[in-house]
């Protein structure tokens, strides 16, 4: 396919889906990665747009830098009141779980008792107008069937990490990469990040398959900020940047990341900070791309 009928067939995709049809999307194509850009109604309309582009174009790394609209019709307080009613009107869901806004960012709080009900909840979320992003507090307690998992069988920790990663890779192989395990007596940690927060979820769940697991600590990041994702990001970024000694320490360096991509922005103490703060910010993992545009201080005087 051309990359002109590419392009064509991505409109023609998000013209005929519901979720996305009226959202301005402006779609640019360099070098074999598609950029996604404009404003859609909401944080699910974004995901879709998403999730249509990987689906479409799997040989591109998609670039979802689409906004959900500012114009929020609502204060956050509202915002929280409308989210609580959309969920109490929802048999499916019980006090148990709840939701509360700020700045435009709605957080589940509380109990799920299944791991497909917290999806379906974040969904319906994610189609209020005006959550610009959602996070997680939340557990989940799904039924075990204990007669499944052998607690009495010990195994070996690097026994129980191969069993895991056996698992993360058949729930989806791009996991191989972007996620890594360890083992501590059963107790098992994944690190490293996912595309969005249902792949964080699913990585958990199939964690907990693997045999001698007793108990799993995700500490994987979605990218797509679900998790906190970018804030994390950015945390790392500046911790690896502020350290004594670095290049690029003294001045001012401003990090942004959207989507797996670090903005780096501002001032930096030598002409070599530059590139040493772009080698620090990709060296996290989880960054994708990093776009520097910082500028080194003029250090001459008048």
């Amino acid at each position: 396919m051309s990359r002109q009928e590419l392009e064509y067939t991505l409109r023609e995709a998000f013209m005929s889906d519901p979720d996305v049809g009226t959202a301005r999307i402006n779609i640019t194509m360099i070098e074999g990665d598609i950029l996604l850009e404009g404003e859609v109604d909401n944080l699910h309309a974004k995901a879709r747009a998403g999730a249509i582009a990987r689906a479409l174009a799997k040989d591109c790394k998609i670039d979802n830098s689409l906004t959900v609209a500012a114009n929020r019709p609502a204060s956050d307080s509202e915002l929280t009141r409308m989210a609580q009613e959309a969920l109490a009107a929802d048999p499916r869901f019980t006090k148990e779980l709840g939701v509360r806004v700020q700045n435009g960012i709605a957080t589940l709080v509380g109990v799920a008792p299944t791991l497909e009900m917290l999806l379906e909840a974040e969904d319906l979320v994610s189609r209020i107008p005006g959550i610009a992003r959602i996070h997680r507090d939340v557990r989940y307690t799904e039924a075990v069937d204990v007669g499944a998992l052998d607690t009495t069988y010990h195994l070996d920790d690097q026994s129980i990490v191969n069993d895991v990663a056996k698992h993360l890779v058949e729930s989806d192989p791009t996991m191989q990469e972007r996620v890594t395990v360890r083992s501590e007596r059963g107790t098992v940690f994944l690190s490293g990040y996912v595309l969005t927060g249902c792949d964080r979820l699913k990585a958990e769940r199939a964690a907990y398959r693997g045999r001698g697991v007793r108990r799993v600590h995700n500490d994987l990041i979605a990218l797509d900020g679900t998790t906190g994702g970018n804030e994390a990001l950015e945390t790392k970024i500046r911790e690896l940047i502020g350290k004594p000694g670095d290049d690029a320490t003294t001045g001012f360096i401003g990090v942004q990341v959207e989507d797996g991509t670090a903005f780096l922005f501002g001032t930096a103490a030598k002409p070599e900070g530059v590139d040493e703060a772009g080698r620090l910010a990709a060296s996290v993992e989880g960054i994708l791309r990093v776009v520097n545009e910082i500028q080194p201080m003029d250090r001459r005087k008048a």
